[in-house]
């Protein structure tokens, strides 16, 4: 893997903010597995979003920035993702936080949001 520091930096390891895990990931094209790199926040907060009550109860600080979710919805998009799983991504709240000049690099003017 290339770049690992950099990821790491990215999402505050250094800082204690996140964890570095291992995740299995299923690929349904091909039928096999692969490992993927994920970030477990290491101070979860005491909000328990499985108890019921949708996205209304993730707290602003929780929610993914704008130019996240459009990231995450160009990479599904350009992945074949299933129509239906880039529908949801699109209807996740997000804190509205955008940063233009990723969004310009990355091209995202034309992806949309629920």
């Amino acid at each position: 893997m290339c770049n690992l520091k950099d990821l790491d930096d990215q999402e505050s390891v250094p800082a204690g903010v996140y964890v570095p895990i291992s995740v299995p990931v299923h690929l349904l094209n091909t039928d096999s597995s692969i490992t993927c790199r994920a970030y477990h926040l290491t101070n979860q907060p005491q909000t328990d979003l499985h108890a019921g009550g949708g996205q209304e109860i993730i707290p602003h600080d929780r929610q993914p920035s704008q130019t996240y979710l459009k990231v995450l919805v160009k990479a599904a998009t350009e992945s074949g993702v299933p129509d239906e799983y880039i529908e949801w991504l699109r209807g996740i709240k997000h804190n509205g936080k955008q940063v233009p000049a990723m969004e310009a690099k990355l091209e995202l003017d034309k992806v949309q949001l629920s």
